[in-house]
């Protein structure tokens, strides 16, 4: 927002009919759409009207992380590429909308302002808004407002209109003698423009995030539990997929299947270990005395889901097993569900008991994160000896965690991971045990790569310390 909010504009919405008395019957006046003449966000409710739900829940979370409309004008551009993608994906959304709109519009309009526009017989009324043409104009035809203009942004050309903003959309509105209404601070720079700016908070308004109440696997982890850490990314795909596929992929026939099968099946083991950071959260509410939540625990819409998670998780991971293990599918699909199993059963009794005892139990979580695809496809031993020091240094993070007390120790993980897998698989190599060499060199490969800006901290930090003698 290039300007800011003058106290001047602010008004209730009980203060808005004396604001108006002044102001000539025939003025112009500009009003906003979205939770001020329409007391719920239309992109949204649009979005919301999205089927089938399950499909369309992750496409938009996705979105969401990935955020390309990074590459296309910043934040302004997000909600055009959002309706975009979704209408192209599901073309039959806006073919339906106007009947959604017919069932909803009348159901959320502001009738307080309608009544003071409708008052007005001679003014010229605009209704400007940033959202999109084909969503909004069915559900202004609800309103019953007569006489009004609209100003609202094309589909198509829909992310040049939003990142104009709203001025560029009104200059043929004389808005230095016109009234601006809105909710939003982000028209401040309208609002400055108008002869009478008004900036007015409904109570009655709600932005409701579409879909937000419809299970997407691992968006409580990365929205809720770990928020702005990119999780899914660098604790998930980086770490867990990362050393499934390093070691295990050497064994395989089909190593592009072999992947892409892991990926479905890291998926499907998250629907069940989210449903433990889930649960964790609940109780840690419910019977802790100082609770560690985050900020987005009480601030987002909170998923009460035990049955989806199960079926995304026999759903992927039946997709997974067909590419990865496609031999014997119903006896290594049995073997999955019932490691699924396994994990949610620790989870429970993990949520459940003492913190002292809990600590004790992290490993065992651990070791689930690290070889649950091992019960499925085969490993080899330096593949099962790197999988064991990655699920030990992340339990040993916690143990400290909950022993010492305090924060996470900031000790280099990742740099204490090579060391270890080094150290074991020297002493494996000793022993003259079957190490695939192949196999080694990619494990030390990527914990040398994860682990380079910490190693690079350390070599950059050496000096002799016989240089210190005065």
């Amino acid at each position: 927002m290039s300007k800011t909010i003058d106290a001047a504009w602010e008004s209730g919405p009980e203060q808005l009919e004396d604001r108006l008395r002044g102001v000539p019957d025939d003025a112009t006046l500009v009003v906003d759409f979205d939770e001020t003449l329409w007391l719920r966000n239309s992109t949204e409710a649009y979005l919301a009207s999205l089927r089938p739900r399950f499909l369309a829940a992750p496409l938009l979370w996705l979105l969401d992380i990935l955020k390309p409309w990074r590459f296309l004008g910043g934040e302004a551009a997000a909600d055009w590429l959002r309706v975009l993608v979704a209408t192209i994906v599901f073309p039959w959304t806006a073919l339906m909308w106007p009947r959604r709109a017919a069932e909803i519009g009348a159901r959320h309009a502001n009738e307080a302002l309608l009544m003071l526009l409708r008052q007005r017989a001679g003014a010229r009324i605009v209704v400007a808004t940033q959202g999109f043409n084909f969503i909004v104009g069915p559900l202004l035809d609800q309103l019953a407002l007569p006489n009004h203009e609209r100003r609202v942004c094309r589909f198509w050309r829909g992310r040049a209109d939003r990142l104009g903003g709203k001025p560029a959309m009104l200059q043929d509105v004389p808005l230095e003698q016109s009234v601006v209404i809105t909710d939003s601070e982000q028209d401040a720079p309208l609002l400055e423009l108008g002869a009478l700016p008004l900036l007015v908070k409904w109570p009655e308004a709600r932005y409701e995030r579409a879909l937000a109440q419809v299970y997407v696997p691992l968006r409580y982890a990365e929205t809720i539990k770990r928020p702005g850490q990119r999780y899914f990314v660098h604790g998930v795909v980086l770490e867990d997929w990362a050393f499934w596929v390093l070691a295990t992929v050497v064994l395989s026939a089909s190593p592009a299947l072999h992947v892409l099968g892991l990926l479905f099946l890291l998926v499907s083991f998250w629907c069940i270990y989210e449903v433990g950071y889930i649960e964790n959260d609940r109780v840690a509410e419910l019977y802790e005395k100082d609770p560690v939540l985050s900020d987005k625990y009480h601030a987002e819409v909170l998923p009460r889901h035990w049955l989806a998670p199960w079926c995304w998780a026999t759903v992927v991971g039946a997709i997974g097993i067909a590419l990865a293990h496609p031999t014997s599918w119903p006896g290594t699909m049995a073997v999955w569900l019932a490691v699924l199993l396994g994990l949610r059963a620790v989870y429970y009794v993990y949520n459940h008991v003492d913190k002292n005892t809990r600590a004790w139990l992290s490993p065992l979580l651990h070791a689930f994160r690290s070889f649950a695809a091992v019960a499925i496809v085969p490993v080899g031993l330096a593949g099962a000896l790197a999988l064991a020091a990655h699920a030990w240094c992340r339990s040993t993070a916690y143990l400290y965690y909950r022993m010492v007390g305090g924060k996470f120790p900031q000790a280099s993980m990742f740099l204490m991971r090579l060391s270890l897998f080094t150290l074991l698989f020297f002493a494996a190599w000793l022993a003259d045990m079957p190490l695939n060499g192949l196999e080694v060199i990619l494990l030390l490969s990527w914990a040398l790569f994860r682990a380079r800006r910490e190693l690079g901290k350390v070599l950059r930090g050496v000096r002799r310390i016989s240089g210190d003698r005065a």
